[in-house]
């Protein structure tokens, strides 16, 4: 007689911070196929692990397939989907995509990249995903790759933009590691920025300054393998001019302890190839030189660009390529300030003219001077030494602001200063009682228009719209208020809202129609504690710290012990403690975007461009080797700061069960009330 035995079961788990041997299995299981997954690099691994994005499927707990993914731009990236040779054709990769849907079903969808010649369009067809597009890959031999979408059912909710591309400059050292049939050591890490799922993420760029270098070899093989990869990488315009300020600048801060420098022809090297890094306004510079790492890592950032090793560019790509964007830090201090434009000042903004979308200089100007006339408001962004940094020109039409011209400098920081620009038009427009924000400027940089994409304008019929909705209150209030805008604007109703909706969709449209707040939402609010000393540096409270200059930043980030901490998306209160030289009380509102928990070092490693925190504070904020990173943005300081009598009292409290020595959630109507007495609203 025989006998069958039951298949045993299967079991999905999402990797713990600190499993090492879970990540050591899906590790390895991930090299046997490296010829199709790419280069595998542990520490991507583990970082997936840290984040929660490293899905396994086990069996009698062996891992017999994973999924490495990521979250961004609000949707599932999934890295890597990969099932064990053996249990292929078992339903594994039905499992990992149904669970990660179902996990993040408040996200946009799920893209994937993969090669056309694999010849497996019908699993991705079957596990719900249509072809969207296609890329090109950077490997030797340029595979195609089809882009695969799943999509989640929030069509109208979300501005489909693509994620921006990290432009990243590669030093020497990397350059070797990328040609054909070499093998130094640490070439692997080097190797894994040319992998296939990266191609539309991140670009490579060589500079001049590298070109040089690599033309001072003797000529043999190791020259061509170098010359070889750089074909695959994109060259750098030279700047002589701009590397020039870049040294001078860099060797102006270079501290004490690395002086003389440079000492001998490498450090020469070394200085040229990272300013010209900076001249090429790139966000990163990927080397394996620690001399070079140790010296010009802090005067760099500085300019805008980190010094880092490859290993750190795969593995932090999300936050590098948005800290590119937007690196509000490199601001403080530059004495930039925000004034009005006179008429006698119009030649100041002729470098402003959009010659490469084909404005001519003598038309630009012509524009500023018609607008001068017709009484709009013209206000620019002086740098220190008096020159025009950017400039924008506002009037009214009905209940919207309407913006003629949005002009940013071709300089570093660029999109920084382009986004905390939409910042302080969406305030302008909120204090004007005005509901929308109409751009009209038919020669907007890119940089600009990714800023207005991120900030949650739709193009239509060239303009860009968004809605600025002052309204604290249920989905259908908010939903009222936002038809209304539309039917002026003549503009479609957007798709209704529920008061159902999941979080991150909450989080979203409160982003696009900032300040709109949804209440009747699963959206928590936290009231977090903040000593004065901090609220005082992030936010100018109690003393103000803006005047004239470019206003609060958009982002921040605050470190706080590793527990019982609030998690995004969600909101918060925050409360200023201490006795002097203010009373502690609420002092504003943030939408909290991302919370991280990791090593003082990593978390500063990786938030820098937003704080003003230094390594040494972050260690002393908690007793444990961890800490948590909370990133918040668009803060909203209250006119009306809540002192803690009140708000005990609006708490219904006696105990003092509220007062937030650690972040406390609470309830929708409490927030409303908070949030509405701290502008003033019907209080």
């Amino acid at each position: 007689m025989s006998t069958s035995t039951s298949p045993r079961p299967v079991q999905l788990e999402t990797v713990r911070p600190g499993d090492s041997d879970a990540v050591t299995q899906a590790f390895e299981l991930g090299c046997q196929f490296k010829a199709r997954l790419g280069m595998q690099m542990r520490g991507a691994y583990e970082q997936a692990a840290g984040d929660g994005h490293l899905l396994v499927a086990k069996q009698d707990g062996k891992v017999i397939g994973f999924a490495l993914y990521g979250t961004a731009y609000q949707r599932v990236r999934l890295a890597y989907l990969c099932v064990s040779t053996e249990h292929r054709r078992s339903g594994i990769a039905t499992m990992f995509v149904e669970h990660l849907s179902a996990k993040h079903h408040d996200l946009a969808g799920i893209s994937v990249k993969c090669r056309q010649d694999y010849g497996i369009d019908k699993l991705w067809i079957d596990l719900g995903f249509h072809k969207r597009s296609q890329v090109r890959g950077r490997s030797q031999t340029g595979h195609l790759l089809d882009v695969w979408w799943r999509d989640h059912g929030h069509p109208d909710l979300f501005s489909r933009q693509d994620p921006p591309l990290l432009r990243a400059a590669l030093d020497n050292n990397i350059i070797r590691d990328l040609g054909p049939a070499q093998s130094r050591p640490g070439a692997n890490e080097s190797l894994a920025l040319l992998a296939d799922h990266l191609a539309d993420q991140l670009e490579l760029v060589v500079t001049t300054s590298v070109r040089r270098e690599i033309s001072d070899l003797d000529p043999g093989a190791t020259r061509d393998a170098c010359e070889e990869a750089m074909s695959r990488c994109t060259p750098a315009a030279p700047v002589s001019q701009a590397v020039q300020a870049a040294k001078k600048f860099l060797l102006d801060r270079i501290d004490a302890e690395h002086r003389p420098y440079p000492d001998g022809r490498r450090d020469e090297y070394d200085l040229r190839h990272v300013a010209s890094a900076v001249a090429a306004k790139v966000g990163v510079f990927v080397t394996h030189d620690t001399r070079l790492i140790n010296v010009l890592r802090k005067p760099a950032r500085a300019l805008g660009l980190r010094i880092l090793a490859p290993a750190d560019v795969v593995v932090h790509l999300d936050e590098l390529t948005r800290a590119e964007a937007y690196q509000p830090v490199a601001l403080l201090g530059t004495g930039y300030q925000l004034k009005a434009l006179g008429s006698e000042q119009d030649q100041a903004v002729e470098h402003l003219a959009a010659t490469v979308s084909g404005e001519k200089r003598q038309e630009f100007l012509r524009r500023v001077h018609a607008l001068a006339v017709a009484r709009t408001q013209r206000r620019a962004v002086i740098t220190p030494d008096g020159a025009v940094a950017a400039l924008y020109v506002t009037g009214q039409h009905g209940f919207a602001l309407t913006v003629s011209l949005l002009r940013v400098a071709d300089q570093p920081l660029a999109d920084t200063m382009a986004r905390q620009l939409l910042l302080i038009l969406r305030n302008q427009c909120r204090a004007n009682k005005l509901a929308a924000i109409v751009v009209d400027d038919s020669h907007l940089s890119p940089g600009t228009q990714r800023a207005l994409l991120d900030d949650g304008f739709q193009q239509v019929n060239g303009r860009w719209i968004a809605f600025v909705i002052d309204t604290c209150g249920t989905a259908a209030d908010v939903e009222r208020d936002v038809n209304a805008v539309a039917r002026h604007l003549d503009l479609p109703e957007p798709t209704p809202l529920r008061s159902t909706m999941p979080a991150a969709v909450v989080a979203q449209l409160e982003r696009n129609w900032w300040p709109a707040k949804i209440i009747d939402t699963p959206l928590p609010t936290y009231v977090v504690s903040i000593q004065q000393r901090w609220s005082n540096q992030l936010f100018g409270v109690p003393t103000p710290l803006w005047r004239e200059d470019l206003g609060l930043s958009r982002e921040h980030v605050y470190y706080r012990a590793a527990t019982g901490g609030p998690a995004a998306p969600a909101r918060i209160l925050w409360y200023m403690s201490g006795n002097t030289p203010a009373a502690p009380g609420v002092i504003g509102c943030s939408q909290l975007e991302l919370d991280v928990i990791g090593t003082p070092a990593d978390l500063y490693n990786r938030f820098q461009h937003l704080g003003v925190w230094e390594l040494s504070q972050i260690q002393g904020t908690g007793g444990s080797q961890r800490r948590q990173a909370l990133r918040v943005t668009n803060t909203e300081i209250f006119p009306r700061p809540i002192p803690l009598p009140r708000l005990k009292a609006l708490s219904g409290t006696r105990t003092g069960l509220l007062y937030p020595l650690s972040p406390r959630k609470i309830e929708p109507e409490l927030f409303a009330q908070l949030y509405r007495e701290g502008f003033d609203q019907n209080a």
